[in-house]
């Protein structure tokens, strides 16, 4: 009777006990601290009138640019990391194919305004929870091994 009793209370404990979190878990957690609306809506108001924002832009929607992105979507390196990045349930290409078609769908402004990307970096840095985003990495770097796993790679 009394290895029933333990038996029973083995399993409980073992369902009661916190399943681990995934990559995608983590990310999330780290996505849910910024505001992304926000940042878009910068973005978004840079695109119109900030040059240097503006030409930047116009940067990634040219050729180099893209010589750029095809150089590092065929490297070894960002191929052997995808895959892993794939294995964890992280949707790379749809992830990749999401900020192409923003880069691309982008409409660009003129520069009338006076602000430059020092401005931007400092509007868009006053939007990032540094402090907070630093904490959790702490913590995931602690309790996560996936996330250990992606920031050892």
């Amino acid at each position: 009777m009394k290895f029933i009793v333990i038996l029973a209370t083995c399993l409980g404990l073992s369902f009661a006990a916190p399943q681990p979190f995934s990559l995608v878990d983590d990310i999330d957690d780290f996505l849910n601290l910024i505001d992304l609306d926000q940042i878009e809506a910068l973005l978004e108001d840079n695109l119109q009138d900030n040059g240097d924002i503006i030409e930047i832009a116009t940067y990634m929607k040219g050729d180099e640019w893209a010589g750029l992105v095809a150089y590092v979507r065929d490297h070894p390196g960002w191929m052997k990391l995808k895959e892993w990045l794939i294995s964890k349930g992280i949707s790379v290409d749809a992830i990749v194919s999401e900020i192409h078609d923003y880069i691309q769908n982008a409409e660009l402004g003129t520069a009338s305004g006076d602000r430059d990307v020092n401005t931007f970096l400092t509007d868009l840095e006053a939007l990032i929870p540094v402090d907070d985003l630093l904490s959790l990495a702490v913590t995931k770097l602690i309790t996560s091994p996936d996330f250990q796993d992606l920031f050892n790679r």
